[in-house]
């Protein structure tokens, strides 16, 4: 329209001060449109990924009993814009049997700890899922290992034949994952966590404790209670009983 313009005047006028050619642009070009332009948000505003969700208890081979009152513990890490996720959905399940489902406030500090009274609901089959969705829509989820509950009906299981360290759930991990071990027999015993060079960064249980199946959770932090780098760790467990001297290792991955 602009070059259409210029083109139609006549020669005897000269040529146009450029003056009036930027005015007649923007005749031609209509009215200013920023009152109907779209803001761009601010650069950490933006959001480039779904929560990062993480079970730690229970996360696999625990044995609750009904009627008690249990901790449900996972963290859910929403650092890609900074804010809480806008709802959180927790979820345990026997199979296709949903034993509770809810919706959890969101926390900021992406820590959470539900207080769950176990239902008289046998099973060796219970799972824990929780699932986060975000302001933009992304959706991300983290699930447990099988866990007993013992009701009414559930016979004692069987003692752990073998001392054994593990499994280790999630692995990688981040920020923090919970680390199961088996006793055959009572001992007294100490699970600490040690990065590559050997240093202690955690102690995670230590004491007497019976046979059976035992947790411990790792919350990422090192001895000064900061967050420890990505990288590769190890779980030790020492077992001393009457019969026995153990020592058991696990690998950990902390990734950021």
């Amino acid at each position: 329209m602009l070059t259409a313009m210029i083109r139609g005047v006549s020669p005897s006028y000269g040529v146009l001060p450029a003056a009036a050619l930027l005015a007649l642009g923007l005749a031609a070009a209509g009215p200013a449109a920023a009152a109907t332009g779209s803001a761009v948000s601010a650069p950490d505003t933006l959001d480039s990924r779904p929560p990062l969700v993480a079970v730690y208890s229970p996360a696999g081979g625990e044995t609750l009993q009904a009627a008690d009152q249990e901790t449900l513990r996972w963290s859910v890490d929403e650092s890609s814009w900074g804010a809480a996720p806008a709802a959180i959905t927790v979820t345990v399940f026997d199979g296709a049997e949903v034993l509770v489902q809810t919706l959890v406030p969101a926390d900021p500090d992406g820590q959470y700890a539900w207080i769950w009274t176990v239902p008289d609901h046998a099973t060796t089959a219970a799972v824990l899922a929780v699932e986060a969705t975000d302001r933009f829509g992304w959706i991300g989820a983290d699930q447990g290992d099988a866990f007993t509950i013992e009701g009414s009906s559930t016979p004692t299981p069987p003692t752990p034949t073998v001392d054994r360290l593990g499994p280790v759930h999630p692995n990688p991990f981040n920020p923090g994952t919970t680390v199961a071990f088996n006793l055959r027999a009572a001992a007294e015993i100490r699970l600490t966590v040690f990065d590559v060079r050997g240093r202690e960064m955690a102690t995670l249980a230590q004491g007497d404790r019976p046979a059976g199946r035992h947790t411990a959770v790792w919350d990422g932090r090192g001895p000064d209670g900061r967050a420890a780098p990505s990288g590769t760790y190890f779980a030790r467990l020492s077992v001393r009983g009457a019969d026995r001297r153990d020592e058991l290792t696990a690998r950990l991955t902390l990734v950021k």
